[in-house]
C-alpha cells in the first residue's frame, strides 16, 4: 500500500494496454509539453521487451507505465527507458515501483547498463530513478525529424 491508500501492483505490460497507457501519457505528455509515445503499437513493441511495466490499483486502473526495451550494439547489451510516466504529478510511489521493475528486468535478463531519456523538467521521475541508484549522465541529445514531420516541426 502507497501513502495514499492505494493498493499498486507493477504487471508487465501488454498489448491489451495501449487505451490506459494512451490516456496516461496525453495526461503526462501535456503537462511535460512534449510530444505523447504512446500507441497501440508501441504498447505491442513494448509488451514483447521484457522489461515495460504497467502500476495498477486492485480495480486494474492503470496510474504509470515505463517503455523499455534492450538493445545491443555488438557491447555490452543495454536497456534503454523509452518514458517513465505516472498519470498524476508528484506520484512517486508509482514511479518508484515502476523503476524498481526495471531494474530487476534487466538484473534477471544479465543486463546491466540502464540508460534513460527524461524530459526536461520531469524532476518526478529523475527522483524516481535516483532513488534507484540511477546518476545523471554528461551528454547532450541531438535530434533532427526527416519527412514532413520535420518539416513542419521547424516552421
Amino acid at each position: 500500500m502507497d501513502e495514499t491508500g492505494r493498493r499498486l501492483s507493477v504487471r508487465a505490460l501488454e498489448g491489451g494496454d495501449a487505451e490506459p497507457l494512451q490516456e496516461l501519457d496525453a495526461r503526462y505528455s501535456s503537462r511535460l509539453k512534449i510530444e505523447p509515445t504512446a500507441s497501440q503499437a508501441a504498447a505491442n513493441f513494448h509488451s514483447r521487451t521484457g522489461h515495460s511495466f504497467v502500476a495498477v490499483d486492485r480495480d486494474g486502473r492503470a496510474h504509470g507505465f515505463v517503455l523499455a526495451h534492450a538493445l545491443w550494439t555488438g557491447g555490452r547489451p543495454t536497456v534503454r527507458v523509452e518514458r517513465l510516466a505516472a498519470g498524476e504529478p508528484g506520484d512517486s510511489a508509482v514511479l518508484q515501483a515502476l523503476a524498481a521493475a526495471l531494474v530487476k528486468s534487466a538484473y534477471d535478463a544479465g543486463v546491466y547498463d540502464l540508460i534513460a531519456e527524461l524530459p526536461e523538467g520531469d524532476s518526478d521521475a529523475a527522483a524516481a530513478l535516483g532513488e534507484t541508484m540511477f546518476t545523471p549522465a554528461r551528454a547532450v541529445l541531438y535530434t533532427r525529424t526527416l519527412g514532413s514531420r520535420g518539416q513542419a516541426a521547424a516552421r
